[in-house]
This record gives structure tokens, C-alpha cells and sequence, in this order.
């Protein structure tokens, strides 16, 4: 999947938004409701859909997570192992998720 794919939709949106706004198709007022109602409702449930398509192996391309800001390591080899607990400490203190990517050639699945 290519982050396009994902983001385009998402700005298709808003993009719309913004001309009914220029164009008097919606007034101020209600404009409050339907921004609210967008970022609470809408868009996550495009999100949603548009992800719940996409097989997972592609959903942990680089990528896609830096479409998210989701930082990722990347564990290739043995040099490359202390890279886990560094992605556990930045979890821990920030608070958000982050990815831990291990190589085929590392982990020995496809051996």
C-alpha cells in the first residue's frame, strides 16, 4: 500500500470541506458541528476501513508507520538487539506505541 493511497482519501475530505465552506453550502454555525462530527467520527471510521483492506505485512512497512509518527526500529542482526530495549524505554516515557521491525534474516521464520 502506498501512503498516498491512504492519506489521499483523508484529504479528499477535507479539501471538500473547505469548498462547501467558500462556496456558502454551509454556514458558520453548523460548520462547528460538522468539523466535530469529521474529526470524532468520520475520519476514523475512513481510516478504519481503508486500513481493515490492507493485509497485515503491509500495515508494518516503515512507511506506513511514519505516515502515523509511530517511530520503529529496525533489528537486522545481533549488533542491532539493544534496539529492543531502547523501544521499550521510548514506549514507557512518551506513552505511545512504538514498532520493533526484526529482519527475516535475524529472526530465522523463513529458514
Amino acid at each position: 500500500m502506498e501512503v498516498v493511497d491512504l492519506v489521499l482519501p483523508v484529504f479528499a475530505v477535507i479539501v471538500t470541506g473547505w469548498l462547501a465552506g467558500q462556496l456558502g453550502y454551509i454556514s458558520r454555525s453548523l460548520a462547528d458541528g460538522l468539523v466535530h462530527f469529521a474529526y470524532n467520527v468520520a475520519m476514523p471510521a475512513l481510516l478504519f476501513i481503508t486500513v481493515a483492506q490492507e493485509p497485515a505485512r503491509n500495515l508494518l512497512e516503515w512507511r506506513f508507520l511514519m505516515a502515523f509518527g509511530i517511530n520503529y526500529y529496525l533489528v537486522e542482526n545481533d549488533a542491532d538487539s539493544p534496539r529492543i530495549a531502547v523501544a521499550f524505554e521510548e514506549a514507557e516515557r512518551t506513552k505511545r506505541p512504538v514498532v520493533v521491525l526484526v529482519g527475516d534474516e535475524y529472526h530465522g521464520f523463513n529458514r
